[in-house]
């Protein structure tokens, strides 16, 4: 096998002298042990093997954080449920809030249900603050007297 063949061979079969044919593979392995040029041409060759391998070159950090965030078993909806209740902001605890907001949301309601009958009050106070003594509106009848 001349040099020109074996860089053929090594284009076309691969770095791994193993998996080549048969036949192609002991003229190799002669040409190998009797020329350095081979040795060297062989080793060019593998290191530019390497440089494509996936194996040999490790993800960014970023891209093995991602996977292996994606690949970890992932923890139970009621797990993360009483995560996410018992996370504090400081001394402050979401169950403190979602309480707050619950008291928030009922006093808005009784807020906006109590609000006519503020008014009824408050004309009621206004017509005995005048004098009047029935119903609303007759205080102005008062003055005309």
């Amino acid at each position: 096998m001349t040099l020109t063949q074996f860089e053929d061979n090594i284009s076309r079969y691969g770095t791994a002298i193993d998996s080549w044919p048969q036949t192609a593979r002991a003229a190799a392995l002669a040409l190998l042990a009797a020329s350095p040029q081979a040795a060297r041409l062989l080793e060019q060759a593998s290191r530019l093997d390497r440089l494509f391998m996936v194996e040999a070159c490790p993800p960014p950090p970023a891209v093995a954080a991602i996977l292996s965030r994606a690949t970890a078993p992932r923890p139970s909806a009621w797990s993360r449920l009483s995560a996410a209740l018992s996370l504090e902001i400081g001394s402050f605890s979401w169950l403190q809030a979602g309480g707050l907001a619950a008291c928030l949301a009922v006093g808005v309601i009784i807020g906006s249900v109590m609000t006519p009958q503020r008014e009824v009050i408050s004309l009621a106070l206004l017509d005995f603050g005048v004098g009047a003594q029935s119903g609303f509106g007759a205080h102005l009848d008062t003055e005309d007297e």
